[in-house]
């Protein structure tokens, strides 16, 4: 590389020359691997929304038949609060999701704030923890087994419309009776 550098103006000629630009790469005189690498990539997105889509329709439709506020699944730290309180979790399991959600959001969206991202990171294992039990609790109130939950943890967006949308109902009075296992009640001792 030849060229003189002197301001910031030749800086960008000198990058524009030795960038191939992205319509060179799949227009004309661009080479197959690559616009089927933009094709690959364009079907790839399309099933992330889609898988996007139903989990939110999917989510609503079963807070919603567990007695809580569907459209609290488009508020990213509410629906955490909203789908542990209508699972049956104890206030202090809700409040440690919850607490967790946030604080991952936060670091999320922080950019490069020193720490917060990295503080971010580091909720991410319990965060997951608390979700499967988060799951677990969601897959009792309506009678499902730890095989339902697994679905709920591994294919969301499956298992979420099968509760919300299919003919699941839950099987208890409300959040304070799930707190058990869900089946028949044990007699009393004589």
């Amino acid at each position: 590389m030849d060229a003189q550098i002197n301001n910031y103006g030749d800086l960008m000629n000198v990058v524009k020359d030795q960038t191939p630009s992205f319509m060179s790469a799949v227009g004309a005189g661009g080479s197959a691997p690559s616009l089927i690498a933009v094709l690959l990539m364009a079907v790839f997105l399309a099933l992330i929304a889609a898988g996007a889509v139903l989990l939110l329709v999917g989510t609503w439709k079963t807070v919603k038949k567990l007695g809580g506020r569907g459209w609290s699944q488009v508020i990213p730290v509410f629906r955490d609060y909203e789908m542990a309180s209508v699972a049956g979790c104890d206030k202090a399991l809700t409040i440690a999701y919850t607490a967790c959600s946030g604080v991952f959001v936060l670091g999320q969206v922080s950019g490069n704030v020193e720490g917060l991202r990295a503080l971010g990171n580091l909720v991410s294992l319990p965060m997951f923890v608390l979700g499967i039990i988060v799951a677990r609790q969601v897959a009792r109130r309506f009678g499902k087994g730890a095989g339902f939950t697994f679905g709920l943890v591994v294919l969301p967006f499956v298992f979420y419309m099968i509760l919300g949308c299919g003919k699941a109902q839950p099987v208890d009075d409300g959040p304070a009776a799930s707190a058990g296992p869900v089946g028949p009640a044990m007699p009393a001792a004589a």
